[in-house]
């Protein structure tokens, strides 16, 4: 019989803080979420959380245990669930960095791109700090939804608000340029062919 790996170690040493009726706190959750996720097993890491008081552990102020949480559901493609923990997490003015891996996670799917745009949308009329990353979420939705110049003008407002861009948000605009250079000459070619006057 192999040995048992980290993760599997924290979860034994969980189990028995819980046989020994030792109290578990935020901090036990984290550890133990951390060394599943660490090793890529998002099942577990998710079974452990479901094992502490949802209410406690989420609503920490750090919001580490939502991130891990989320992190765990989104590699699991498990989009409901991860809707279900925003629509709890929400009310509580989660801090900006969960806000921002709840937008990443949102962006990497078509059907959530409008949710994506809700939460931003949220965030600004909350006034809840916009960092780097969630703005590089949004660019990215708008571009991929074709909408170019709300893209470029998020980019004015992020550069306004003195956050500086990274190598991913060049990307996206680099594609956004492109994409709308090629959308305005393919506007062009079907006018010309259709015989309609300039």
């Amino acid at each position: 019989r192999s040995s048992p790996t980290r993760w599997q170690i924290a979860i034994e040493l969980m189990k028995e803080m819980q046989r020994k009726n030792v109290p578990r706190d935020t901090k036990t959750c984290i550890a133990v979420m951390r060394a599943c996720e660490q090793a890529a097993q998002y099942e577990a890491a998710i079974d452990v959380f479901n094992t502490f008081p949802t209410g406690e552990v989420l609503h920490a102020a750090d919001g580490n245990v939502g991130e891990l949480l989320v992190n765990a559901q989104s590699q699991l493609g498990r989009w409901e669930d991860t809707l279900k923990v925003l629509h709890e997490i929400l009310p509580r003015s989660p801090p900006p960095h969960l806000y921002s891996l709840v937008l990443e996670v949102l962006s990497r799917e078509r059907f959530l791109w409008d949710k994506c745009l809700e939460l931003f949308s949220r965030m600004k009329r909350e006034n809840v700090s916009v960092e780097l990353n969630a703005y590089n979420s949004v660019m990215q939705v708008h571009s991929s939804k074709g909408e170019w110049n709300r893209a470029l003008e998020l980019f004015d407002a992020m550069l306004q608000g003195g956050t500086q861009p990274d190598s991913q948000t060049y990307d996206i605009l680099i594609a956004a340029y492109t994409r709308r250079r090629e959308d305005q000459a393919f506007a062009a070619v079907k006018k010309n062919s259709t015989g309609t006057e300039n």
